[in-house]
């Protein structure tokens, strides 16, 4: 499916991929953690693919007890995968797409939120589905 779509999602967790997969999205791949190895990178150039989007987690802000330094770590990653994997694929290969609605794809699917379906429109290209209300973050 990968090959074929000329194009894959990076996901955080086995759940996440398998969230995504249950609503039509098939061309993903796990990270198994928050790093791009060198098997999975060079499997990337190899495939040449048109696009590759990183979509970890949107983990809430964590504060380092002894620093103060604040972290958002599964978009941290995702900003150094993506920085990494530009060098090797180009700028315009390489975007972070992380949900918006919960924590990961996984939370997300299990609440209910359709953002799985409006995500596939978006790689597909299309509208969003009809039966989905747009949303908006409020912050």
């Amino acid at each position: 499916a990968i090959l074929s779509a000329r194009k894959v999602v990076l996901y955080e967790s086995p759940g996440d991929y398998m969230a995504a997969a249950t609503c039509g999205i098939p061309y993903g791949l796990i990270l198994l953690g928050l790093h791009v190895n060198s098997a999975l990178l060079g499997f990337l150039i190899s495939a040449n693919l048109d696009e590759v989007i990183i979509s970890t987690n949107t983990d809430t802000k964590r504060v380092n007890k002894v620093t103060g330094e604040i972290t958002y770590p599964g978009q941290d990653a995702a900003e150094k995968a993506r920085a990494k994997l530009a060098l090797y694929l180009g700028e315009h290969k390489v975007r972070i797409r992380a949900p918006k609605l919960s924590n990961d794809w996984s939370e997300g699917h299990q609440k209910g939120t359709g953002e799985l379906a409006l995500f596939k429109a978006e790689l597909e290209g299309a509208a969003a589905p009809e039966s989905e209300t747009p949303f908006t973050l409020s912050l």
